[in-house]
């Protein structure tokens, strides 16, 4: 009975993984590529008052530059906003995990030239000041552990030119996220080997190189303002993940750090949330960053409401909750993509 129960299972989530993961990363062709691997995102909806800051995009896995769209709609963006694509993605919106490093050198050296591109094409389109323009980076799971492991190693200068980091469900290292498949799915023998598997798939990524969480204290500017977004109904990269990539920043010295972490929201879909949405541009407003000033009004979420204390944290990650059918099902689905495309 077991073995037609796990070959049932494996069936279903084979039909579904194709569905499921396409109507969750939002694609669509709304670019218009501007420089070598460098896009906009519809130039004529970027508001010409934009405080000289603009933003830059970085995807996730299984995700390509077209599907930011979307994304920055449903957040409500008024920047002028650059995406480019990772060595791994495909316009089909899957990854080819050969040239993946999972933040590490691939991602960095991209996420830096991308960052060097969006810079000269904003400073010669749109700037109107002699003052070089601050880049807001924006990033969604491997995207946003990217653009941690990308501080730190950008020059002081390039550090000084960063207006705000948004970091959306980023994961503190690959090692987290095999424990947590592997409790998702019921598969013990995924923790023992699934390091080792993921090394053999992701070939560019090197299991004792830099990870998000390791590199936190090599960024050298401790003021830059970071808003981290995460959502406990997240199967793919666990809130916790996330939340103890926040207290490393506290731990290491950065004072511009916030955490909001969501009750309701599927990994890579927190963009229709409206509380992430007006706190996002509370933080914005607050750090003189081009705003939507409708989404600022009271009896909100209070920013400083996100600067929960280390020991707040802690005590929140010890609360286990019980992990339903539909949610192992998504983590499943998720496992077999990565390792299969």
């Amino acid at each position: 009975m077991k073995k037609i129960y796990y070959i049932g299972f494996s069936l279903t989530t084979l039909i579904a993984c194709f569905n499921v993961l396409h109507t969750q990363f939002c694609i669509n062709k709304e670019t218009e590529q501007v420089d070598k691997n460098l896009f906009i995102v519809r130039p004529d909806k970027a508001s010409t008052n934009h405080n000289n800051n603009f933003l830059l995009f970085s995807h996730g896995l299984s995700c390509y530059q077209g599907c930011v769209g979307g994304i920055m709609d449903g957040l409500g963006n008024k920047m002028p906003c650059y995406s480019f694509n990772y060595p791994d993605a495909t316009e089909e919106g899957r990854t080819n995990l050969e040239f993946s490093s999972l933040a590490q050198t691939n991602e960095i050296a991209a996420l830096s030239e991308a960052a060097d591109r969006a810079w000269l094409h904003f400073d010669l389109t749109y700037s109107e000041s002699d003052s070089t323009a601050l880049l807001v980076g924006h990033g969604i799971s491997r995207g946003a552990s990217s653009w941690i492991t990308t501080l730190a190693y950008l020059s002081q200068e390039q550090l000084n030119n960063i207006g705000a980091i948004i970091l959306e469900s980023p994961f503190d290292e690959v090692m987290t996220i095999v424990k947590h498949m592997s409790n998702m799915v019921c598969l013990p023998c995924f923790k023992r080997l699934g390091h080792k598997i993921i090394t053999m798939s992701a070939k560019q990524y090197d299991p004792d190189g830099i990870t998000p969480i390791k590199a936190i204290k090599k960024i050298k500017r401790k003021d830059i303002p970071i808003l981290i977004v995460c959502s406990k109904e997240d199967v793919i990269v666990p809130w916790y993940s996330t939340a103890r990539l926040y207290l490393r920043f506290l731990r290491t010295g950065h004072t511009h750090v916030y955490l909001l972490v969501l009750e309701k929201g599927d990994h890579a879909l927190l963009y229709n949330n409206a509380e992430y949405r007006n706190v996002l541009h509370q933080f914005y407003k607050t750090y003189n960053i081009t705003h939507d000033s409708s989404e600022t009004v009271s009896n909100q979420t209070e920013l400083m409401q996100l600067k929960p204390s280390a020991n707040f944290v802690q005590q929140g990650l010890s609360d286990k909750k019980s992990i339903t059918w539909k949610q192992r099902k998504h983590a499943f689905n998720f496992m077999l993509n990565f390792l299969y495309g």
